[in-house]
């Protein structure tokens, strides 16, 4: 092979056709920048055994693969659309040289996780300090900003409320974001939700108590199920007592 030919091979740049994290429901593009494509050589983009495009034509049957390259450019991509679990895998791009030179990127898939810790509701005194947790993980990026809000508002700008604090922290496989109230006010009560940048907000009910403390909010729900014990127990020593009467 002369030098003329040998420019003409396709080289795969590795560095910039890396592998690919997309969250459930989201979108991922997966690119290959390949080098010295012929004007009659032909890129496509397959799975295991199943051919999904060829140029511009779509072979997949669902819909969801859409083949993209811009005139000139070295960059040809596949972007899969409302990414599912099933989605994760091997894929190949292929260029229809003789033969046929192939690189393969591997698509993972994960499913974000948001939660308050504690909820769905919560219960505190009045002029207590309210402390709110709200931990992300599996997120398929790390998300810059996770907002509080109540009643509609961020509550962190909130100038009316006095006493509320947020910090963030990034630790390896996670983000926590910390919200608290000092000396909370029955105004404070409703729904607080934790946004994070990207993902699904999730939602608490706080609840301020006026020194009201109803024995299943105490007990965590062992008050309703301790009643039918303190009945038995009631009519036992009625018994009891009815014996020693006789």
């Amino acid at each position: 092979m002369d030098r003329a030919q040998a420019l003409t091979v396709p080289e795969f740049d590795v560095h910039q056709s890396p592998n690919v994290t997309a969250r459930v429901n989201g979108s991922a593009l997966l690119t290959c920048r390949i080098r010295n494509v012929g004007s009659r050589q032909v890129v496509s983009w397959g799975r295991s055994l199943e051919l999904l495009t060829t140029g511009q034509i779509v072979f997949a049957g669902d819909g969801r693969f859409e083949p993209l390259h811009q005139p000139h450019s070295e960059d040809w991509a596949l972007r899969v659309l409302a990414v599912q679990p099933q989605d994760a895998g091997r894929y190949f791009c292929q260029v229809s040289t003789t033969p046929p030179v192939t690189h393969f990127i591997h698509l993972s898939v994960v499913e974000p996780r948001v939660e308050i810790i504690g909820g769905p509701e919560l219960y505190i005194d009045r002029g207590s300090r309210a402390n709110l947790t709200c931990v992300i993980t599996k997120a398929h990026k790390v998300p810059k900003h996770v907002r509080w809000t109540h009643d509609n508002k961020l509550v962190q700008f909130d100038r009316a409320r006095d006493g509320v604090n947020v910090k963030i922290s990034y630790e390896r496989d996670r983000t926590i974001s910390f919200f608290s109230i000092d000396r909370v006010l029955p105004s404070d009560s409703g729904a607080y939700f934790c946004d994070p940048d990207g993902l699904s907000q999730v939602k608490v009910i706080l609840h301020v108590l006026n020194g009201e403390h109803p024995a299943a909010m105490q007990t965590g729900g062992v008050g309703q199920a301790a009643a039918p014990v303190l009945l038995l127990l009631s009519a036992i020593i009625n018994l009891y007592s009815a014996c020693f009467a006789v």
